[in-house]
């Protein structure tokens, strides 16, 4: 389930993943969160992941879709609200998850990174997918190994840069302690070399989720 406005009405929409049935359902909202109706979409199989992504047009929204199971990454353009979607599908890697996705302020074109599990979560193929133009999209595939697993990823504006850094969280089997790190961005998503941050002092947390955000207002 994803929230955001589909429609450019201000207003925030619900967008359901219908893993049975290949399809994603958009409820339109009111402001005082009363559902008008809904309205279904194909995508490929199985969606199991989604994200609600707006550019400066008011009445387009685009929705990305995951699909693990098979290889798929869906890309559904909306138009006049929700009346007309244009699917592009992008194959990836298996056993892939969204890590971040966006529209480039000054070209509003889209940014895509994926992360794909690879040898027990120590090796962490990241892979890119940056718009040219129409329904073509150039692929970057980003690798690193790591002598500890990795238990989660977040993206996120860590350093006041204008790119985008990404924050890991890694554990050691052995002693059960999980480190937080970080992986500036020089271009794009052009992570550079790690820096760890601090150490959860509870060493029997299991870290499953990370969520990047700005929590005091300080940009």
């Amino acid at each position: 389930v994803a929230a955001g406005d589909c429609t450019g009405d201000g207003f925030p929409d619900l967008v359901v993943a219908n893993t049975g049935s290949s399809s994603v359902s958009i409820f339109q909202t009111t402001a005082e969160g009363t559902v008008l109706g809904q309205r279904t979409i194909s995508v490929p199989e199985k969606p199991q992941a989604l994200s609600i992504l707006r550019g400066d047009e008011p009445a387009s929204a685009t929705l990305i879709t995951v699909h693990p199971t098979v290889a798929q990454l869906g890309i559904s353009r909306l138009t006049g609200g929700t009346e007309r979607s244009r699917l592009t599908t992008i194959p990836t890697e298996p056993r892939g998850s969204l890590l971040h996705a966006e529209v480039e302020k000054s070209s509003q074109r889209l940014r895509i990174l994926m992360r794909h599990v690879q040898n027990g979560g120590t090796r962490a193929p990241l892979a890119s997918y940056e718009e040219i133009s129409g329904q073509r999209f150039l692929e970057r595939s980003y690798r690193f190994t790591l002598p500890t697993a990795i238990a989660a990823m977040a993206v996120g504006d860590f350093t006041g840069g204008k790119e985008r850094d990404l924050v890991l969280a890694l554990r050691d089997r052995e002693t059960g302690v999980t480190t937080v790190s970080l992986a500036a961005a020089q271009a794009g998503y052009d992570f550079q070399k790690i820096q760890r941050l601090f150490a959860l002092p509870d060493s029997t947390a299991s870290v499953r989720y990370m969520v990047a955000g700005n929590l005091n207002a300080d940009s």
